[in-house]
């Protein structure tokens, strides 16, 4: 007779593969990686925000979920004060459609990802807010594996 091992569950200090579908409050569908590949990712080192590693802690391979993160829980508030109004002569190649996504290099070699909000004359209006900020969204997730993560990765 063979034991079965029980599986790891999603904690902090370990691997995770998942699948997710990302809905707007509207229910519009964002974004769907069972289209593509599995995502994997160290626990709380992924490309989510906060509030999503509580939601999906403690679940184990196989196990689903589906949950609201309020804008607070997800990609924050809305800050108007992130909207920068700049001249098109600031910009080495500026943008030319609003909704497009702009990356503004600086003279440090750093760089910022910014939402384009319009256009007035020769000025350009760049949101350096997160496109989802301010919104609730909405997960449906399955999670397929769940391994150890070795001490630098979990740095």
């Amino acid at each position: 007779m063979q034991i079965k091992k029980p599986s790891m569950r999603v904690a902090k200090g370990v691997w995770l593969t998942l699948t997710y579908r990302l809905f707007d409050e509207s229910g519009a569908l964002i974004d769907d990686t069972h289209e593509r590949t599995p995502i994997r990712f160290v626990f709380g080192k992924g490309p989510f925000p906060a509030g999503f590693y509580s939601r999906i802690n403690g679940l184990a391979p196989g196990d689903e979920a589906a949950f609201t993160l309020l804008p607070e829980e997800a990609f924050g508030p809305y800050r108007p004060s992130l909207v920068e109004k700049v001249h098109a002569s600031e910009l080495p190649n500026p943008p030319t459609k609003v909704g497009e996504l702009y990356r503004r290099l600086y003279p440090d070699c750093t760089s910022e990802c910014y939402t384009v909000r319009g256009f007035v004359g020769d000025w350009v209006h760049l949101d350096k807010n997160h496109p989802l900020a301010g919104r609730a969204v909405r997960y449906e997730i399955k999670i397929h594996s769940v391994e150890p993560a070795g001490p630098v990765e979990i740095k």
